[in-house]
């Protein structure tokens, strides 16, 4: 029979072993809650992320969209009118002015006969497409960069260490799709600027080419026989048609990854400028 001390001494090492084993458990069981905790914020991070920035794509895609299908139908109703009507008119000059001449109206004219004859609108077609890839180069892959930040591993507190590195990580990549969300956002605002501008523009043109129309059948189609207002009138709808023309030809993303085309800008304050001006 064991001693009396020998039994204690088993009862005590037992009960420190299972008091040992326990605070094991629930330190290990403490790692895995803060592992599963950084993980949820990688995963929560990571899809926010990805779903703001589709978002802000889509968004974007849609404002393009309606510029271009606006920018086909001034091609292809708007302009077209204004060229069969003003190609009627015999003897117009415009040597006074300095801003308009009959070559950019010739322009205009070889424009919408191309258009017409090949009615395909392709280079109108492919811009939104064009514009929204532009926009987006740089982006690391979309959602696809989030692979493999979710951490597992048996030495739990190096996973820790591991998955808070790979959060930090996340978080900078994370800053630079906000960056490239807000150019996205700046690019669909300027082509509904676009849009919006245009749109009042070609209300104010039809108005002009109507009453053109008018004076021809009032006055005949030899300019050279009208009188200052009349041919005052045809001047201002031609100017229409160029400062449209110009909307319609700015291209909207220059090649330095989805920057908004400065010749848009350019084009854009223009047009706003001119229609301050005949407000």
């Amino acid at each position: 029979m064991m001693p009396l001390p020998f039994i204690l001494a088993g009862v005590a090492v037992a009960a420190v072993t299972g008091v040992a084993g326990a605070a094991a458990k629930a330190v290990n069981r403490d790692y895995e809650e803060e592992l599963a905790s950084i993980n949820k914020k990688i995963k929560n991070l990571a899809e926010k992320t990805d779903r703001d920035y589709q978002n802000a794509q889509r968004k974007t895609e849609e404002q393009v969209n309606h510029w271009v299908a606006f920018k086909r139908e001034l091609t292809q109703y708007s302009l077209q009118r204004f060229v069969d009507s003003f190609g009627k008119l015999k003897k117009v000059d415009f040597k006074e002015s300095k801003d308009l001449s009959l070559d950019q109206i010739k322009d205009i004219e070889r424009y919408a006969l191309d258009y017409k004859l090949n009615s395909s609108g392709k280079s109108l077609g492919t811009e939104s497409e064009a514009a929204i890839k532009g926009a987006i180069l740089g982006v690391v892959g979309g959602g696809a960069y989030f692979i493999g930040s979710l951490i597992k591993g048996v030495k739990l507190q190096y996973a820790i260490e591991e998955a808070e590195a790979n959060l930090a990580k996340l978080k900078v990549e994370v800053e630079k799709v906000k960056k490239e969300q807000l150019k996205l956002a700046k690019l669909g605002k300027h082509a509904q600027e676009m849009h919006e501008v245009a749109r009042t523009l070609n209300e104010l043109f039809m108005l002009a080419v109507r009453e053109m129309e008018l004076n021809m059948s009032r006055y005949g189609t030899d300019y050279s026989q009208y009188g200052q207002e009349a041919r005052k009138q045809v001047y201002v709808t031609a100017e229409f048609a160029k400062t449209i023309k110009h909307l319609i030809d700015a291209p909207l993303v220059s090649d330095r990854g989805g920057e908004i085309h400065q010749q848009s800008k350019q084009t854009l304050k223009t047009a706003q400028a001119y229609l301050d001006q005949t407000r």
